[in-house]
C-alpha cells in the first residue's frame, strides 16, 4: 500500500526555499539509519518449501501472472518479502504449525486482479489456509478436489470468475468452513451430498451456475445455516421440505431454476420462525398458497412468486410483509381485502393475473402511504380490475414518490387516468438506474470546492464544511429482506456504521442502483472522523471488516459482497485496494525508499533553481511533434500568470479532473484551464493524452490550445477554448440559463453528433468517449454545441483480421448515473454502441427538459413508457410544446427508443444517428449562418483566424453566472460548476 500524503506536509514540500538543505540531509539520515536498525532486528521465518511449491505452481497455472502479481516474480520468499495477495499471520497459524521454524500462508487475497488461468491442484498444501479469495477475476478450469485438503479453511471465495466443472465431494468435509461462495461461475452438476457435514457453514451462495439435479434435502440438517442462495441454475425434482428444518435459516432464494412439473410449495416453508425471505420465483410450481400456520412466520418480511402457475385463495399473510410478487400467475376473482391490512407493505406486484372487481378501499390507507419519503410500488396491469376508489388517502399517495400500474384493465377505459394507465414491464419496474444519492449535504450552505479527491463530510455544516478523502466501497446486498431501499436507508446507515465502528456521520451512501435479483448495489463514501485522511492502519481495520464478513449479519439486509474497496491519496491519485495490496508495508522496502528519497531531494535541491516544464527535458520528440501540430507549451509561471496566481475568483468549477480556473492569455483570450493536481502517474501517461487530443479536430469538439506539467510540483494542465454558455444542461429545468428553443435544440443534437461520430469514425485510433450526458456539451456564445472531455474516453480496441472492431474490458465501469449503458455496467465491455445509449438518453434530456433520473425516476423509463401508450407528447418540455412539428417530434422520439434500445445490436450507429438528425433538421425547416457552415474537420487550433473560422473565436464578455444555490457560494460559471467526476 502507498503511503499517505498528508496535505500540510504537501504544502511544507512545496515552501522548502526556506528549509536547510544540511538540516534536511540530517533528518533523512536519522530516519533511514533508525529504519535499518529497526529492520535488523526484525527476523522472519521462511515459508514452509511445499507452500512455496504451491505458490509456485499457482503462478504458473495462472496465465498473466507476471503482469498482474510482478511481486510473485521477485525471487524473494514469499511471506518475507511480501508477494502481493499472500499473508503470513502468525496468531492464525493451527497449533500443530506454531513452532514448527517456518513461516505458513494463512490468507490468499486476490480481489479483482484480473487474472486468468486455473487454480493450481498445489493449492492444497496451503495447509495453514484460513481465507482463499480470488473474487471477481477471469479463472477458468474446475475447482481443485485438493482443496478439501484445507481443513483450517474459514472463507473459500471463488464467486465472479469463469469456473466450470463439478464440485469436489471434498469441499463436503470442511468442518471448519463458514462461507462457501462460487455464485457467477459456469459450474455444472449436483449440489454433493456430502455438503452435509459442513456443520460451521452459514452461507451457502452457489447461485448463477448451471448446477443440476435434486436440492439435497440433507442441507436441513446444517445447524448454522443461514441463507441458502440456489438462484439461476438448472436444478430439477420437487421442492424439498426438509430445508425447512435448518433452525437458523433466514433467506430461501431458489428463482429460475426448473423444479418438476407439478411441483407446490411445501406449507413447511411457511412455518420457519426465523426465514426473512422466501424466493421461488419461475420454479415451474402449480396450486396455491399453502394454507398453514403463517403466524410462525414472525420474521418473514418477502414473498415473491411470481411467474408461476399459482391460483387459488389466500391465506392469511404475515402482518409484517414489504413486498408481495404475485405476478403471472393464473390468480382468479377479488383482490383479498387483507392485502390493506399490512401496514408495512410498500411493494405490491399484482399483473398479469385474472383479479376482477374493485380494488380494496383499505389499500393505500396505512401511513406509509402518506409519508412523502417513502417510495410506493404497486403493478396492478393485465388484470380486471373496474373501479379505482379515489378517496383521499389514495389521491395522498399520488404525491409522493408512488408509482401506480393499472394498465389494460377496465378501469383505464373512459378515464383521465394517463399516467396510472400508461404500461410498462413488470421486469423494469426497479431498473430506474443508479440513483444519485448523497444526500447528507443536501441544501447545505458549505459550497462543494474541495480539491479531488477530497469531498464534503456528511453533515457538513455541523462539522465546519471540512474537507476530507473518503474511502470508496462498491458494496452489494446479495438477498435483501425488502424490495424498496428508500424505507430502509436510514436504518441501514446506523448497521453499517455501527458495524464498522464509525460514527453515523463518517458514512455517505452516494448512490445505489437495482441490479438483477434484485439485488442492490451501492457506492459507500467512509471518511475520517477527523482530519484529511485515514491513517494506514484505519484503512487496514476497514478493508478486514468488509473482506473478511467482521460486519455483524443482518436480518433485514442480508448476505452482503465486497465488489471493490479504493483508497484515494491527496497527491498519488486513487488506488484500488484488494487483497494484499494492503497487506502492509515490508519494512525493508521503506528504508530502500527512504535511501531513494534522499538521493532525489538532493537532486531537487541542485536543480530547484531552473524550474522548467517536466517534458522540456523528458521526450524533445515527441515535443516537436506535438508542437508542429499548433499546441503550446506553457510554464507554471505562465498559468500562475494566466489565473492571477490560482485566484479563488478565478475558479469556474471543480471536477475529477480537479479544479478549472478561467484564464487570460497575453493576447486577452480567455481560456479553461483544467489542473490536475499530482497523481503518482508517468509522463507517459500525461504525453498519451495530449498526443489524443492533438490530433482530434473538429468544429464540435473542444479544442486543446496548450499543456503543461510542471516538474517540481507533479501538477499536469491542459488549457482549452473557454465556452462562454456553458452546457446544455445549464439551459434546461431546474437550472436559471437561458431556456433552449425548439430549432436551437435540434441544432445542439446534430452538432453534439458530428462531433461524436468524428470520434468514432475518423479519429485514428477510435475513440469512445463513455460519458457523454447534459453537461459535457457546450456550448459557445452562438450556442454551437462542442463535446467535452473526451481526452478522458478510451480508445478502441485494435481491428480483427476482418477490419472489425469490437469492445474492450474495463475493470471499473465509467460514466454518469442514467446516461450508462446497462450492457456495459454488466459486461463492462465498452464498444461504440455504449455512446449511442447515453446519446439516446441525451437526446431524451433535450426533448423532455427532464434530468436523467429524476427522484429515482429514470427518463429512458418514462419515454418508453409513454411511447407504449402513445402520449410521447406529455413528455415535451413545455417551453418547446408549441414550438415543435409533430412528424419531427415522432422521429426524435423513436430515434431515442433505438438508441436506448436493451440489445447493443439493435442500436444504430454514430452516422446513422448523424443523418436521421440532419433528415429532422431539414424537415424543420431551420436555417442560420452557423448550421450553414461546412462540417469537415478544422485543420487548426487558433480562435483567431480569418475567414469563416471567425465565427468561433471566444473573446467575447461571458454570459452572466449562475445563481442558483448551489453555485452561488462560490460564484462558479455556466458549465463548468459540475463537471463530471466519472
Amino acid at each position: 500500500m502507498m503511503i499517505h500524503s498528508d496535505s500540510t506536509l504537501w504544502e511544507v514540500g512545496r515552501r522548502r526555499k526556506s528549509i536547510s538543505s544540511v538540516s534536511l540531509v540530517a533528518v533523512l539520515w536519522v530516519c533511514v539509519f533508525s529504519i535499518g536498525l529497526t529492520h535488523s532486528q526484525t527476523t522472519i521465518e521462511p515459508t514452509h518449501p511445499a507452500e512455496i511449491n504451491a505458490l509456485v505452481a499457482l503462478r504458473g497455472s495462472l496465465t498473466n501472472s507476471k503482469e498482474q502479481l510482478p511481486s510473485w516474480y521477485n525471487n524473494g520468499d514469499p511471506c518475507g518479502t511480501q508477494w502481493e495477495g499472500v499473508l503470513c499471520l502468525q496468531s492464525e497459524y493451527p497449533s500443530d504449525l506454531n513452532k514448527d521454524g517456518f513461516s505458513h500462508v494463512t490468507e490468499l487475497r486476490l480481489l479483482r486482479k484480473n487474472l486468468t488461468g486455473t487454480l493450481a491442484p498445489e493449492l492444497g498444501n496451503l495447509t495453514a489456509l484460513k481465507i482463499l479469495d480470488v473474487m471477481w477475476n477471469q479463472i477458468g478450469g474446475s475447482i481443485p478436489d485438493t482443496l478439501g485438503n484445507l481443513k483450517n479453511l474459514y472463507l473459500l471465495l471463488l464467486n465472479g470468475n469463469q469456473l466450470t466443472g463439478t464440485l469436489p465431494d471434498s469441499l463436503g468435509f470442511l468442518s471448519g468452513l463458514n462461507r462457501i461462495q462460487i455464485d457467477e461461475n459456469q459450474i455444472t452438476g449436483p449440489v454433493p451430498t456430502s455438503f452435509q457435514n459442513l456443520s460451521s457453514v452459514q452461507h451457502l451462495h452457489m447461485n448463477n451456475n448451471s448446477l443440476s439435479g435434486r436440492i439435497p434435502p440433507e442441507l436441513g440438517k446444517l445447524p448454522k445455516m443461514v441463507h441458502l442462495l440456489l438462484d439461476n441454475n438448472n436444478l430439477s425434482g420437487p421442492l424439498p421440505p426438509e430445508i425447512a428444518s435448518a433452525p437458523s435459516l433466514l433467506i430461501i432464494q431458489l428463482d429460475n431454476n426448473h423444479f418438476d412439473k407439478g411441483t407446490t410449495i411445501p406449507r413447511q416453508y411457511f412455518q420457519i420462525p426465523t426465514l426473512l425471505k422466501l424466493s421461488l420465483r419461475n420454479c415451474n410450481i402449480i396450486g396455491g398458497i399453502p394454507v398453514s400456520n403463517m403466524n410462525e412466520s414472525q420474521q418473514l418480511g418477502v414473498i415473491d412468486l411470481g411467474l408461476n402457475h399459482l391460483n387459488g385463495s389466500f391465506p392469511i399473510l404475515p402482518p409484517q410483509l414489504t413486498a408481495i410478487d404475485l405476478s403471472r400467475n393464473n390468480f382468479r376473482g377479488a383482490i383479498p381485502t387483507q392485502l390493506g391490512s399490512l401496514q408495512n407493505l410498500s411493494f405490491l406486484m399484482m399483473s398479469n393475473n385474472s383479479f376482477s372487481g374493485a380494488l380494496p378501499r383499505s389499500l393505500g390507507s396505512a401511513p406509509i402511504y402518506s409519508d412523502p419519503s417513502s417510495r410506493i410500488i404497486w403493478d396492478f396491469q393485465n388484470n380486471n380490475i373496474t373501479s379505482i376508489p379515489q378517496n383521499e388517502s389514495l389521491l395522498k399517495t399520488s404525491d409522493t414518490q408512488a408509482s401506480f400500474y393499472f394498465a389494460n384493465n377496465p378501469v383505464c377505459a373512459g378515464q383521465k387516468l394517463a399516467e396510472w394507465c400508461m404500461p410498462t414491464s413488470d421486469f423494469t419496474l426497479l431498473d430506474v438506474g443508479v440513483i444519485n444519492n448523497s444526500s447528507s449535504n443536501q441544501g447545505t450552505t458549505c459550497a462543494e470546492n474541495c480539491d479531488p479527491p477530497a469531498r464534503l463530510v456528511p453533515n457538513a455544516v455541523s462539522h465546519g464544511c471540512r474537507c476530507a478523502v473518503p474511502i470508496i466501497v462498491w458494496y452489494r446486498l446479495k438477498s435483501p429482506g425488502f424490495s424498496l431501499f428508500d424505507l430502509y436507508e436510514r436504518e441501514f446507515l446506523v448497521y453499517i456504521s455501527s458495524g464498522l465502528q464509525l460514527s453515523i456521520d463518517q458514512v455517505d451512501i452516494f448512490d445505489y442502483t437495482y441490479d438483477p435479483g434484485p439485488r442492490i448495489q451501492m457506492h459507500l463514501h467512509l471518511f475520517p472522523a477527523t482530519g484529511y485522511t485515514f491513517n494506514d492502519s484505519e484503512i487496514q481495520r476497514l478493508y478486514d471488516s468488509f473482506s473478511t464478513w467482521l460486519i455483524p449479519d443482518s436480518t433485514i439486509f442480508g448476505p452482503y459482497e465486497l465488489l471493490r474497496f479504493t483508497v484515494s491519496h491527496p497527491s498519488t491519485g486513487t488506488e484500488g485496494l484488494s487483497g494484499g495490496a494492503i497487506g502492509g508495508i515490508v519494512v525493508g522496502i521503506v528504508a530502500a525508499a527512504g535511501v531513494i528519497a534522499l538521493v532525489a531531494i538532493l537532486f531537487f535541491l541542485k536543480k530547484r533553481k531552473s524550474r522548467r516544464p517536466a517534458m522540456a527535458r523528458m521526450d524533445q520528440r515527441f515535443l516537436s511533434k506535438i508542437k508542429a501540430t499548433g499546441l503550446q507549451e506553457w510554464t507554471w509561471e505562465d498559468m500562475e500568470r494566466f489565473t492571477d496566481k490560482f485566484s479563488e475568483k478565478n475558479v469556474l468549477g471543480v471536477g475529477g479532473y480537479g479544479k478549472v480556473y478561467l484564464g487570460l492569455l497575453p493576447d486577452g483570450t480567455k481560456v479553461a484551464i483544467k489542473r490536475k493536481r499530482a497523481a503518482g502517474e508517468s509522463s507517459e501517461q500525461f504525453q498519451t493524452e495530449i498526443e489524443l487530443l492533438s490530433r482530434v479536430h473538429h468544429r464540435n469538439l473542444v479544442a486543446l490550445k496548450g499543456f503543461c506539467q510542471d516538474e517540481e510540483s507533479g501538477d499536469e494542465f491542459l488549457v482549452t477554448e473557454f465556452m462562454e454558455n456553458g452546457t446544455v444542461e445549464d439551459h434546461l429545468p431546474p437550472r436559471t440559463g437561458t431556456p433552449l428553443t425548439f430549432p436551437t435544440r435540434i441544432r445542439i443534437a446534430l452538432g453534439a453528433a458530428r462531433g461524436i461520430n468524428y470520434l468514432h469514425t475518423e479519429a485514428n485510433p477510435p475513440i469512445y468517449h463513455r460519458d457523454i450526458k447534459a453537461s459535457n456539451i457546450l456550448l459557445d456564445k452562438k450556442l454551437q454545441a462542442k463535446v467535452a472531455d473526451f481526452g478522458v474516453g478510451k480508445n478502441a480496441p485494435d481491428p480483427d483480421e476482418e477490419g472489425g472492431v469490437g469492445g474492450g474490458v474495463d475493470t471499473l465501469v465509467k460514466g454518469t448515473p442514467g446516461y450508462l449503458d446497462p450492457e456495459y455496467c454488466l459486461t463492462h465491455t465498452l464498444t461504440d454502441k455504449s455512446d449511442v445509449y447515453s446519446f439516446g438518453v441525451f437526446l431524451m434530456v433535450l426533448l423532455t427538459g427532464r434530468q436523467a433520473i429524476t427522484q429515482g425516476k429514470n427518463v429512458v423509463r418514462h419515454v418508453k413508457m409513454a411511447g407504449e401508450a402513445d402520449m410521447l407528447w406529455t413528455l415535451v418540455d413545455t417551453y418547446i410544446a408549441d414550438q415543435c412539428p409533430t412528424e419531427v417530434v415522432e422521429a426524435w422520439a423513436r430515434l431515442t427508443l433505438r438508441c436506448t434500445a436493451t440489445d447493443p445490436n439493435d442500436r444504430p450507429s454514430m452516422t446513422e444517428v448523424v443523418n436521421e438528425l440532419d433528415k429532422m433538421y431539414k424537415a424543420a425547416g431551420i436555417r442560420s449562418e452557423i448550421d450553414s457552415a461546412p462540417s469537415t474537420p478544422s485543420t487548426t487550433n487558433t480562435t483567431t483566424t480569418s475567414g469563416d473560422r471567425t465565427r468561433y473565436s471566444f473573446l467575447s464578455t461571458p454570459s452572466t453566472t449562475l445563481t442558483s444555490d448551489e453555485d452561488s457560494q462560490t460564484n462558479f460559471m455556466p458549465g463548468y460548476g459540475r463537471l463530471s467526476d466519472a
